[in-house]
């Protein structure tokens, strides 16, 4: 070995312990095991949520969100994986739809790399639809013609209408983290 290569291993283990305990935190905290939980990283949410500012606990508060709505877990991070490209990067129609609740793309895609992440875009989102004085069809039209409707936007809807069982997962990983 040479200097400073067993520094460098310390760190490396650290770094797996700490990718070990988020995971461990993100299964206790969700509807699913660990193998559910690594089916689901294969879908690529993890690069997708790195491209857009996300971190690893904020996806796994929202993987634990949906599946404890009844969503198989890898089918959870697809609809997540598509939802953070939507949220970060919307399409002309959603900016249309958007603006007229008073957001914007970039403030979505703003508050998704802020230390808030996933749980700042949707709260977000959903304070404007809750402040735009729709009803709660209007809100789901407006949502449903901003992010595409049916599978494509049906993690985005699941995730506004749990958005306090979403704050609480976040805390509930981060909290626990370090205890596995």
């Amino acid at each position: 070995m040479r200097v400073g290569d067993e520094a460098r291993l310390g760190e490396v283990d650290a770094g797996f312990k700490v990718a070990m305990g988020t995971l461990n935190a993100i299964v206790g905290s969700g509807n699913m095991r660990m193998q559910d939980l690594a089916d689901a990283m294969a879908s690529g949410v993890l690069a997708t949520a790195k491209t857009f500012g996300a971190s690893m606990q904020s996806v796994g508060a929202a993987i634990a969100t949906l599946t404890d709505e009844g969503i198989p877990a890898t089918d959870a991070s697809t609809r997540l994986r598509m939802s953070l490209s939507l949220l970060g990067a919307p399409s002309q129609m959603a900016e249309k739809q958007l603006k007229s609740i008073g957001l914007s793309g970039l403030d979505l895609a703003n508050a998704m790399r802020s230390p808030g992440g996933i749980i700042a875009a949707i709260g977000l989102l959903k304070s404007h639809l809750d402040h735009a004085g729709l009803s709660a069809s209007q809100q789901a039209q407006l949502h449903s013609r901003a992010f595409g409707g049916g599978h494509t936007s049906s993690a985005i809807l699941t995730l506004i209408n749990n958005f306090g069982t979403l704050k609480h997962k976040q805390d509930q990983i981060n909290s626990s983290m370090g205890k596995f």
